[in-house]
């Protein structure tokens, strides 16, 4: 599960974690650095993510303050600061499941099962997590797939929070993404399958692509680039390198036939990243550098 800490106190983090002065926020902190609405830290399925919410004295990742609604990854070890106070990153993992009843009544998840109570023990519920995929146990045994994101049990409603943990970009790349073309052309990126192109970007980060491109077609080490080399390549801010990745991702997923995650993947907690692609078309992208 993801947790942060400062000093004694440990806080774990749910999918979605409002950080601020506000009643409302989940971490709430008190002092007058802290705006109501500071920061929020948020799971995507693969790794966890911070954004500032306009906050007047800053978030702060590793020394490196966010621009009003910039995100960044977080890796494991991380160094938070919001205003004045100080948090660390311990853990990475996702976040745990649980559901919420209408009576004000949270339970949690406990290693990979979801036990929602009923009336009596009877008709409670379990939903496990099979295999990355959350389904809901029967009184005949088997495992049914859960449609919608709430559960009625005998008079009570409960809305579901279901996280769930994508496979490591540490494995093969998916078979989609390894059998897709792409070139570079000019300015921009283009990506097709077969004789339809399903992906064509001039945005921005197409420097990012381009240059992680280069590296997985000719460089060393199969592609991977540490964050910090990419900022001196392109001559920009890790915050920059943080937001081509993002909103690469993010175009690429809108696409509806590439995993975002796949087109640019990201060795959790170490900060290398690399292009996920294989099959570059003609020669190996010129370098943005120069």
């Amino acid at each position: 599960m993801g947790r942060i800490q400062r000093g004694e106190r440990v806080v774990e983090l749910l999918a979605t974690t409002l950080v601020g002065r506000s009643p409302a926020a989940t971490l709430y902190l008190s002092r007058q650095s802290v705006s109501r609405h500071h920061a929020e830290i948020s799971w995507d399925a693969r790794t966890w993510w911070i954004r500032d919410l306009g906050s007047k004295s800053g978030t702060w990742v590793d020394g490196q303050r966010l621009e009003l609604e910039d995100q960044r990854e977080l890796g494991l070890y991380a160094a938070l600061s919001f205003g004045s106070q100080g948090w660390g990153v311990i853990d990475v993992g996702r976040p745990r499941a649980r559901a919420l009843g209408r009576d004000g009544r949270v339970v949690m998840e406990d290693e990979g099962v979801l036990v929602i109570p009923g009336a009596d023990p009877s008709s409670s519920v379990s939903v496990v997590d099979h295999g990355g995929r959350w389904v809901r146990g029967s009184r005949d045994g088997e495992l049914r797939d859960i449609v919608g994101r709430s559960v009625q049990i005998d008079d009570q409603v409960w809305r579901l929070e279901l996280p769930t943990d994508a496979p490591s970009t540490d494995c093969e790349d998916r078979p989609l993404v390894s059998r897709v073309s792409w070139c570079f052309p000019e300015d921009s990126v283009r990506a097709w399958f077969g004789p339809r192109v399903v992906w064509e970007s001039s945005a921005s980060y197409v420097r990012l692509l381009r240059l992680l491109a280069r590296a997985r077609v000719g460089g060393a080490d199969d592609g991977w680039i540490h964050r910090v080399d990419a900022r001196e390549r392109l001559a920009c801010s890790l915050g920059t390198i943080d937001t081509y990745l993002h909103r690469a991702r993010r175009d690429a997923a809108d696409s509806g036939l590439l995993r975002g995650r796949d087109v640019v993947q990201a060795r959790r907690g170490t900060g290398l990243i690399r292009f996920g692609g294989r099959r570059v078309v003609g020669p190996a992208p010129a370098d943005p550098a120069n």
